[in-house]
């Protein structure tokens, strides 16, 4: 397994909070004008666009709860 450089084996270890990349990540929602697009957010800046679906950004798995 490869990791992004500068971060190490120990990555998985650390707190979810050390474990963001500064980057786009993909949300679940289609552009509803554009529908090859999908909204993202961007975790350095927190800005919100959109890009093309063939795009490469990240994912964050997350879980509803009650």
């Amino acid at each position: 397994m490869s990791y992004p450089q500068g971060i190490g084996v120990c990555w998985a270890e650390r707190p979810s909070s050390e474990r963001v990349i500064a980057s786009n990540y993909w949300s679940s929602t289609t552009n509803a004008n554009n529908p090859d697009n999908a909204w993202n957010v961007n975790f350095n800046n927190g800005n919100v666009n959109n890009n093309n679906k063939s795009n490469n950004n990240y994912v964050r798995c997350v879980r509803g709860g009650k």
